[in-house]
């Protein structure tokens, strides 16, 4: 059955995928955090000993402080009170480092009361922050009339006064690996010296361009990822259809895929994850691809189908190394088709060869040293002798740090619980007005349960195959004639 929409028609599975498309983008991009209209947006830096002491007017009962944290996890710093400006009484000491980008309650002793309050690094260690309020035992916001000392820059502490949360959620900070990835998007923007350097810069360089759009916001730095999990959709859905030949097929495994729990939750947080796993996806579509349409279509339709699987798994190398684990399944695919292709037409299994190494070494080479960019220029390498050593001493530093990894995190498990998921990932966690708030990574028991039976049976089909021949439509049948004919005339036969 077809629609007509406006003189076109359209199949009613693209309909039903165009409308999964929107439910997942609605869900994906819902709540996924404020935009710079809700998060500060002005800070103070001290980098050289500066300090701040804030006004309260008047002797007041001070019982907490929340602060809105910088780029720095590593300042420490004094909390001191006075009220009259000469005696002064410690009230808090920060000697624990500390998450940047998000809100952090610093509770005072009981019975505190100040008119003055002062901030004041320890060992000239650097701070960084974006906003500071000051609470009563009620929870109430007391308004800072002033200064009895600044810094430069100290008045951005309180410019933004009516953005200040009691009990602020994911929403409003970084939570989990965002506090590596995050940071290092910021650097790359603003060409400082990179937070993170133990992954590829690509995934980072995504991120990047949502805060360099949109702020430096949880919206705009969580926003490229969630476009990721949603390009998955339309991607899974053409990947079905290329293995099963089948409209709905191909719907099925999307409408279960869109409402799996792990491809939610993963694609909502700024990490390297979602987009290694969209390029993986895009790298085994187009192969196969290839190999369904090699005996089908011209050498230059199969070349471009190359190239751009080459493309896929440039980037997806430039997110992760785990990119380079995908491509080994690539030749295993890859190689049968080859070889009934040098059987039948060696001058074009030889031209295969070269485009192979053109779309599978030169191109995955230049896109990953393309991803460096920021990288070097950020820790100040703008020569090309300098870049070059800088992104050599980069790989030797990543696989240095991976391959001297020994401790187990507290959230692992082996491989073999994970199909199971008997150890969820734990994202987030605290308690907000008495309620614990929590986001886990699980994926869907429904599919990852019924999945495994599933797998179990497509290995079995695998060693033993059908008897029957694979289903070909009657276009791919008729071109399949079409192309045996012109070989047959080619070869005098």
């Amino acid at each position: 059955m077809r629609y007509i929409i406006n003189g076109l028609k359209l199949h009613k599975h693209f309909i039903c995928l165009c409308l999964l498309i929107i439910i997942t983008s609605a869900l994906s991009l819902s709540r996924l955090g404020h935009g710079s209209s809700h998060i500060p947006q002005t800070s103070w830096v001290s980098t050289n000993g500066e300090y701040v002491v804030f006004d309260l007017g008047a002797s007041q009962h001070v019982r907490f402080m929340s602060i809105h944290n910088g780029h720095f996890d590593r300042g420490l710093f004094h909390i001191t009170s006075s009220n009259d400006g000469e005696r002064w009484y410690a009230i808090h000491t920060q000697t624990v480092h500390y998450t940047p980008y998000q809100w952090r309650r610093i509770n005072f002793p009981a019975n505190t009361y100040a008119r003055f309050i002062e901030i004041r690094p320890i060992a000239n260690h650097s701070l960084q922050f974006y906003e500071v309020g000051v609470f009563n035992a009620q929870e109430e916001l007391i308004p800072i009339v002033g200064f009895h000392h600044y810094s430069k820059g100290a008045y951005s502490l309180i410019d933004e006064q009516h953005l200040i949360v009691l009990h602020p959620c994911f929403m409003l900070g970084i939570y989990f690996d965002e506090v590596h990835h995050v940071r290092t998007a910021h650097d790359y923007v603003h060409g400082n010296r990179a937070t993170e350097w133990t992954h590829p810069p690509m995934g980072k360089n995504l991120i990047a361009a949502g805060i360099a759009v949109g702020g430096m916001n949880p919206f705009s730095w969580r926003l490229p990822g969630a476009i990721a999990g949603i390009l998955m959709i339309p991607l899974m859905y053409a990947l079905a259809k290329a293995l099963f030949r089948s409209n709905n097929w191909a719907l099925f495994a999307s409408v279960v895929f869109a409402f799996d729990f792990m491809r939610f939750v993963q694609t909502r947080i700024a990490t390297l994850d979602s987009f290694l796993v969209l390029f993986v996806m895009a790298m085994y579509l187009f192969m196969l691809l290839y190999i369904q349409r090699v005996k089908t279509h011209s050498f230059k339709h199969t070349s471009i189908l190359l190239i751009l699987c080459g493309i896929s798994t440039g980037l997806a190398i430039a997110t992760k190394w785990q990119g380079v684990y995908a491509l080994i399944g690539l030749p295993i695919l890859f190689a049968p088709s080859w070889f009934r292709l040098l059987k039948d037409n060696i001058p074009q299994a030889i031209k295969t060869i070269y485009i192979c190494i053109l779309a599978f070494l030169v191109v995955p080479f230049v896109i990953y040293a393309a991803s460096y960019i920021p990288f070097v220029i950020g820790n100040g390498a703008y020569d090309i002798p300098s870049a070059v050593r800088m992104f050599w001493n980069n790989q030797v530093d990543m696989f240095s740090f991976h391959s001297g990894i020994e401790s187990d995190h507290r959230y692992g498990s082996p491989w073999w619980e994970w199909p199971l998921m008997l150890t969820p990932f734990h994202y987030f966690s605290r308690t907000i007005n008495g309620y614990r708030h929590s986001i886990i990574a699980l994926g869907n028991p429904a599919i990852w349960w019924f999945g495994i039976p599933a797998l179990l049976w497509g290995l079995f089909r695998l060693i033993k195959p059908s008897r029957e021949n694979v289903v070909l439509s009657k276009k791919e049948r008729r071109l399949i004639k079409k192309k045996e004919k012109q070989l047959s005339s080619s070869t005098g036969g």
